[in-house]
Protein backbone atom coordinates (compact mmCIF):
# COMPACT_ATOMS: atom_id res chain seq x y z
CA UNK A 1 0.00 0.00 0.00
CA UNK A 2 2.86 2.38 0.75
CA UNK A 3 4.31 1.94 -2.73
CA UNK A 4 0.90 2.51 -4.35
CA UNK A 5 0.22 5.70 -2.38
CA UNK A 6 3.75 6.94 -3.10
CA UNK A 7 3.34 6.28 -6.82
CA UNK A 8 -0.01 8.08 -6.90
CA UNK A 9 1.46 11.06 -5.06
CA UNK A 10 4.49 11.37 -7.32
CA UNK A 11 2.36 10.99 -10.47
CA UNK A 12 -0.03 13.72 -9.32
CA UNK A 13 2.91 15.98 -8.46
CA UNK A 14 4.60 15.56 -11.85
CA UNK A 15 1.40 16.14 -13.82
CA UNK A 16 0.51 19.18 -11.70
CA UNK A 17 3.98 20.67 -12.14
CA UNK A 18 4.10 20.42 -15.93
CA UNK A 19 0.45 21.42 -16.30
CA UNK A 20 0.90 24.57 -14.23
CA UNK A 21 3.93 25.56 -16.31
CA UNK A 22 1.85 25.15 -19.47
CA UNK A 23 -0.80 27.39 -17.96
CA UNK A 24 1.40 30.23 -16.75
CA UNK A 25 3.72 30.47 -19.77
CA UNK A 26 3.17 30.65 -23.51
CA UNK A 27 5.26 30.34 -26.66
CA UNK A 28 9.04 30.34 -26.30
CA UNK A 29 8.89 31.25 -22.61
CA UNK A 30 6.84 28.10 -21.98
CA UNK A 31 9.52 25.85 -23.43
CA UNK A 32 12.23 27.69 -21.51
CA UNK A 33 10.25 27.28 -18.27
CA UNK A 34 9.82 23.57 -18.92
CA UNK A 35 13.53 23.31 -19.71
CA UNK A 36 14.45 24.85 -16.36
CA UNK A 37 11.93 22.55 -14.66
CA UNK A 38 13.72 19.55 -16.16
CA UNK A 39 17.08 21.07 -15.28
CA UNK A 40 16.01 21.41 -11.66
CA UNK A 41 14.74 17.84 -11.47
CA UNK A 42 18.00 16.66 -13.03
CA UNK A 43 20.01 18.50 -10.38
CA UNK A 44 17.88 16.76 -7.77
CA UNK A 45 18.59 13.43 -9.44
CA UNK A 46 22.31 14.10 -9.06
CA UNK A 47 22.23 15.35 -5.46
CA UNK A 48 19.50 13.19 -3.90
CA UNK A 49 21.49 9.89 -3.95
CA UNK A 50 24.27 11.53 -1.92
CA UNK A 51 21.70 13.01 0.46
CA UNK A 52 19.99 9.64 0.88
CA UNK A 53 23.30 7.95 1.62
CA UNK A 54 24.10 10.56 4.29
CA UNK A 55 20.66 10.33 5.90
CA UNK A 56 20.72 6.53 6.01
CA UNK A 57 24.17 6.57 7.60
CA UNK A 58 23.10 9.12 10.22
CA UNK A 59 19.45 8.24 10.98
CA UNK A 60 18.78 4.85 9.39
CA UNK A 61 16.29 4.13 6.63
CA UNK A 62 13.28 5.02 8.79
CA UNK A 63 14.71 8.43 9.65
CA UNK A 64 15.67 8.91 6.00
CA UNK A 65 12.09 8.29 4.85
CA UNK A 66 10.76 10.63 7.53
CA UNK A 67 13.11 13.40 6.40
CA UNK A 68 12.26 12.91 2.71
CA UNK A 69 8.54 12.89 3.53
CA UNK A 70 8.89 16.23 5.32
CA UNK A 71 10.86 17.61 2.40
CA UNK A 72 8.17 16.56 -0.06
CA UNK A 73 5.46 18.06 2.17
CA UNK A 74 6.88 21.52 1.45
CA UNK A 75 5.53 21.21 -2.09
CA UNK A 76 2.04 21.61 -0.66
CA UNK A 77 2.84 25.19 0.37
CA UNK A 78 4.34 26.04 -3.02
CA UNK A 79 1.39 24.63 -4.96
CA UNK A 80 -1.08 26.37 -2.60
CA UNK A 81 0.11 29.84 -3.63
CA UNK A 82 -0.36 29.10 -7.36
CA UNK A 83 -3.65 30.58 -8.54
CA UNK A 84 -5.05 28.76 -11.60
CA UNK A 85 -5.32 31.28 -14.44
CA UNK A 86 -7.97 29.22 -16.22
CA UNK A 87 -10.48 30.08 -13.48
CA UNK A 88 -11.19 33.70 -14.30
CA UNK A 89 -12.56 35.88 -11.53
CA UNK A 90 -13.60 39.49 -11.85
CA UNK A 91 -14.90 41.98 -9.35
CA UNK A 92 -18.38 43.44 -9.77
CA UNK A 93 -19.45 46.98 -8.90
CA UNK A 94 -20.65 45.70 -5.54
CA UNK A 95 -17.11 44.39 -4.88
CA UNK A 96 -18.32 40.80 -5.10
CA UNK A 97 -16.44 38.14 -7.02
CA UNK A 98 -18.14 36.02 -9.63
CA UNK A 99 -17.03 33.48 -12.15
CA UNK A 100 -16.63 34.71 -15.68
CA UNK A 101 -17.37 31.38 -17.25
CA UNK A 102 -20.29 30.27 -15.08
CA UNK A 103 -22.15 28.68 -17.96
CA UNK A 104 -19.45 26.20 -18.91
CA UNK A 105 -20.31 22.59 -19.40
CA UNK A 106 -19.84 20.13 -16.54
CA UNK A 107 -16.29 18.89 -16.07
CA UNK A 108 -17.22 15.33 -17.03
CA UNK A 109 -18.60 16.43 -20.40
CA UNK A 110 -15.53 18.55 -21.11
CA UNK A 111 -13.19 15.68 -20.25
CA UNK A 112 -15.17 13.25 -22.43
CA UNK A 113 -15.04 15.70 -25.32
CA UNK A 114 -11.27 16.05 -24.85
CA UNK A 115 -10.81 12.27 -24.92
CA UNK A 116 -12.80 12.00 -28.15
CA UNK A 117 -10.67 14.72 -29.68
CA UNK A 118 -7.47 12.95 -28.62
CA UNK A 119 -8.55 9.61 -30.10
CA UNK A 120 -9.08 11.18 -33.52
CA UNK A 121 -5.81 13.15 -33.42
CA UNK A 122 -3.29 11.16 -35.49
CA UNK A 123 -0.41 13.47 -34.54
CA UNK A 124 -1.12 12.96 -30.85
CA UNK A 125 -1.34 9.17 -31.21
CA UNK A 126 2.01 9.04 -33.04
CA UNK A 127 3.51 11.28 -30.35
CA UNK A 128 2.24 9.05 -27.52
CA UNK A 129 3.58 5.86 -29.13
CA UNK A 130 6.93 7.57 -29.77
CA UNK A 131 7.22 8.66 -26.14
CA UNK A 132 6.28 5.14 -24.98
CA UNK A 133 9.19 3.85 -27.08
CA UNK A 134 11.61 6.43 -25.64
CA UNK A 135 11.33 7.07 -21.90
CA UNK A 136 10.42 3.52 -20.77
CA UNK A 137 13.21 2.10 -22.93
CA UNK A 138 15.85 4.42 -21.46
CA UNK A 139 14.56 3.98 -17.91
CA UNK A 140 14.62 0.19 -18.27
CA UNK A 141 18.27 0.37 -19.32
CA UNK A 142 19.07 2.43 -16.21
CA UNK A 143 17.80 -0.41 -14.02
CA UNK A 144 20.75 -2.65 -14.81
CA UNK A 145 23.29 -0.14 -16.15
CA UNK A 146 25.47 -0.53 -13.01
CA UNK A 147 25.47 -4.33 -13.33
CA UNK A 148 26.23 -3.99 -17.03
CA UNK A 149 29.27 -1.83 -16.31
CA UNK A 150 30.54 -4.15 -13.59
CA UNK A 151 30.34 -7.13 -15.97
CA UNK A 152 32.63 -5.18 -18.31
CA UNK A 153 35.34 -5.00 -15.66
CA UNK A 154 34.63 -1.69 -13.90
CA UNK A 155 34.50 -1.56 -10.12
CA UNK A 156 31.33 -0.35 -8.42
CA UNK A 157 32.79 3.09 -7.66
CA UNK A 158 33.69 3.71 -11.32
CA UNK A 159 30.30 2.39 -12.46
CA UNK A 160 28.44 4.76 -10.12
CA UNK A 161 30.60 7.66 -11.31
CA UNK A 162 29.76 6.87 -14.95
CA UNK A 163 26.09 6.73 -14.02
CA UNK A 164 26.53 10.19 -12.49
CA UNK A 165 27.93 11.42 -15.82
CA UNK A 166 24.79 10.11 -17.50
CA UNK A 167 22.62 12.10 -15.09
CA UNK A 168 24.73 15.22 -15.67
CA UNK A 169 24.21 14.85 -19.44
CA UNK A 170 20.48 14.47 -18.85
CA UNK A 171 20.39 17.56 -16.64
CA UNK A 172 22.38 19.83 -18.94
CA UNK A 173 20.48 18.81 -22.07
CA UNK A 174 17.15 19.45 -20.39
CA UNK A 175 17.53 23.09 -21.45
CA UNK A 176 18.42 22.27 -25.08
CA UNK A 177 14.82 22.33 -26.44
CA UNK A 178 14.25 25.77 -24.93
CA UNK A 179 17.48 27.12 -26.39
CA UNK A 180 16.66 25.64 -29.81
CA UNK A 181 13.27 27.36 -29.89
CA UNK A 182 14.79 30.63 -28.67
CA UNK A 183 17.63 30.87 -31.19
CA UNK A 184 16.12 28.72 -33.99
CA UNK A 185 12.44 29.71 -33.71
CA UNK A 186 11.23 27.71 -36.71
CA UNK A 187 12.48 24.42 -35.26
CA UNK A 188 9.67 21.91 -34.74
CA UNK A 189 9.29 20.68 -31.17
CA UNK A 190 8.78 17.19 -32.63
CA UNK A 191 12.01 17.22 -34.65
CA UNK A 192 14.10 18.00 -31.56
CA UNK A 193 13.32 14.69 -29.76
CA UNK A 194 13.61 12.86 -33.11
CA UNK A 195 17.21 14.01 -33.50
CA UNK A 196 18.17 13.08 -29.97
CA UNK A 197 16.45 9.68 -30.04
CA UNK A 198 18.62 8.88 -33.07
CA UNK A 199 21.64 9.82 -30.97
CA UNK A 200 20.36 7.68 -28.10
CA UNK A 201 19.66 4.76 -30.42
CA UNK A 202 23.21 4.88 -31.76
CA UNK A 203 24.73 5.18 -28.29
CA UNK A 204 22.70 2.24 -26.97
CA UNK A 205 23.75 0.01 -29.88
CA UNK A 206 27.43 0.88 -29.39
CA UNK A 207 27.54 0.49 -25.60
CA UNK A 208 28.09 -3.31 -25.61
CA UNK A 209 31.08 -2.80 -27.93
CA UNK A 210 32.74 0.03 -26.00
CA UNK A 211 36.22 -0.83 -24.75
CA UNK A 212 37.73 2.08 -22.84
CA UNK A 213 36.51 4.14 -19.91
CA UNK A 214 36.25 7.25 -22.09
CA UNK A 215 34.13 5.47 -24.70
CA UNK A 216 31.69 4.32 -22.03
CA UNK A 217 31.44 7.81 -20.54
CA UNK A 218 30.80 9.47 -23.92
CA UNK A 219 28.10 6.96 -24.88
CA UNK A 220 26.40 7.21 -21.49
CA UNK A 221 26.40 11.01 -21.71
CA UNK A 222 24.76 10.75 -25.13
CA UNK A 223 22.12 8.45 -23.67
CA UNK A 224 21.58 10.94 -20.84
CA UNK A 225 21.19 13.74 -23.38
CA UNK A 226 18.39 11.78 -25.04
CA UNK A 227 16.70 11.27 -21.68
CA UNK A 228 16.91 14.96 -20.73
CA UNK A 229 15.53 16.21 -24.04
CA UNK A 230 12.73 13.63 -24.04
CA UNK A 231 11.58 14.53 -20.53
CA UNK A 232 11.56 18.25 -21.38
CA UNK A 233 9.58 17.84 -24.59
CA UNK A 234 6.88 15.57 -23.08
CA UNK A 235 4.67 18.45 -21.97
CA UNK A 236 5.52 21.09 -24.56
CA UNK A 237 4.87 18.78 -27.52
CA UNK A 238 1.58 17.74 -25.95
CA UNK A 239 0.36 21.31 -25.57
CA UNK A 240 1.49 22.14 -29.12
CA UNK A 241 -0.38 19.15 -30.55
CA UNK A 242 -3.66 19.17 -28.62
CA UNK A 243 -3.88 22.82 -27.52
CA UNK A 244 -4.28 24.31 -24.06
CA UNK A 245 -7.95 23.30 -23.81
CA UNK A 246 -7.20 19.56 -24.07
CA UNK A 247 -3.74 19.81 -22.47
CA UNK A 248 -4.62 18.32 -19.08
CA UNK A 249 -6.44 15.35 -20.58
CA UNK A 250 -3.74 14.81 -23.20
CA UNK A 251 -0.94 14.93 -20.65
CA UNK A 252 -2.84 12.65 -18.28
CA UNK A 253 -3.37 10.03 -20.97
CA UNK A 254 0.28 10.28 -22.04
CA UNK A 255 1.58 9.92 -18.48
CA UNK A 256 -0.73 6.95 -17.91
CA UNK A 257 0.56 5.22 -21.05
CA UNK A 258 4.15 5.96 -20.01
CA UNK A 259 3.47 4.41 -16.62
CA UNK A 260 1.97 1.28 -18.15
CA UNK A 261 4.73 0.88 -20.74
CA UNK A 262 7.36 1.60 -18.09
CA UNK A 263 6.02 -1.15 -15.84
CA UNK A 264 6.21 -3.58 -18.77
CA UNK A 265 9.54 -2.59 -20.33
CA UNK A 266 11.64 -3.24 -17.21
CA UNK A 267 10.57 -6.88 -16.68
CA UNK A 268 10.78 -7.54 -20.43
CA UNK A 269 14.35 -6.23 -20.58
CA UNK A 270 15.28 -8.29 -17.52
CA UNK A 271 13.69 -11.38 -19.06
CA UNK A 272 15.80 -11.07 -22.20
CA UNK A 273 18.94 -10.50 -20.13
CA UNK A 274 18.25 -13.75 -18.26
CA UNK A 275 17.27 -15.54 -21.47
CA UNK A 276 20.37 -14.57 -23.48
CA UNK A 277 22.80 -14.48 -20.58
CA UNK A 278 24.26 -11.17 -21.76
CA UNK A 279 23.34 -7.50 -22.18
CA UNK A 280 24.20 -7.26 -25.88
CA UNK A 281 20.89 -8.30 -27.46
CA UNK A 282 18.74 -6.40 -24.94
CA UNK A 283 20.72 -3.25 -25.75
CA UNK A 284 20.14 -3.93 -29.46
CA UNK A 285 16.43 -4.19 -28.74
CA UNK A 286 16.47 -0.89 -26.86
CA UNK A 287 18.33 0.70 -29.76
CA UNK A 288 15.62 -0.53 -32.14
CA UNK A 289 12.94 0.91 -29.86
CA UNK A 290 14.60 4.33 -29.85
CA UNK A 291 15.00 4.15 -33.64
CA UNK A 292 11.29 3.41 -33.97
CA UNK A 293 10.56 6.37 -31.70
CA UNK A 294 12.65 8.66 -33.90
CA UNK A 295 10.67 7.58 -36.97
CA UNK A 296 7.37 8.18 -35.15
CA UNK A 297 8.49 11.66 -34.06
CA UNK A 298 9.31 12.50 -37.68
CA UNK A 299 5.93 11.10 -38.78
CA UNK A 300 4.16 13.22 -36.17
CA UNK A 301 6.06 16.32 -37.34
CA UNK A 302 5.07 15.66 -40.97
CA UNK A 303 1.41 15.12 -40.02
CA UNK A 304 1.45 18.27 -37.89
CA UNK A 305 2.90 20.37 -40.71
CA UNK A 306 0.35 18.95 -43.14
CA UNK A 307 -2.45 19.77 -40.72
CA UNK A 308 -1.16 23.33 -40.29
CA UNK A 309 -1.00 23.81 -44.07
CA UNK A 310 -4.57 22.60 -44.50
CA UNK A 311 -5.71 24.92 -41.72
CA UNK A 312 -3.90 27.93 -43.21
CA UNK A 313 -5.37 27.19 -46.65
CA UNK A 314 -8.85 26.99 -45.11
CA UNK A 315 -8.37 30.33 -43.37
CA UNK A 316 -7.14 31.89 -46.62
CA UNK A 317 -10.23 30.65 -48.46
CA UNK A 318 -12.49 32.14 -45.80
CA UNK A 319 -10.65 35.46 -46.02
CA UNK A 320 -11.05 35.54 -49.79
CA UNK A 321 -14.78 34.79 -49.57
CA UNK A 322 -15.34 37.41 -46.89
CA UNK A 323 -13.36 39.97 -48.87
CA UNK A 324 -15.42 39.30 -51.98
CA UNK A 325 -18.69 39.72 -50.11
CA UNK A 326 -17.65 42.78 -48.18
CA UNK A 327 -15.32 45.33 -49.83
CA UNK A 328 -14.27 46.53 -46.38
CA UNK A 329 -12.34 43.31 -45.91
CA UNK A 330 -10.66 43.35 -49.31
CA UNK A 331 -6.90 44.10 -49.52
Amino acid sequence: MASISTGIGFSATIISAVTSVGEYFEGKSQLMALSFLTFGSGCGGILIPFLLHFLIEEFGWRGCLLFIGGLMANMTCFFAVCKPLSIGLQQTKANKLKKVDSETKPTEQVFTKSLRSLVTNKVYIAHVVAMCCTLPVINSSLIFIIDFLTTKGFDSKSAILMYLYLQIGSTLCGVVPGLCKKYIPHTSVLIIPACFTIIGSTATALLPHAKTYTQHVVLLVFLGMTLGVSVTTVSVTTVKIVGLQDYSAGLGVLMTMLGISGSISGPVAGFFVDLTGSYTKPFYGMSAGLGLAAGLFVLAAVLKRKSNNIHSDHVSDITVVVGADNPAFSI
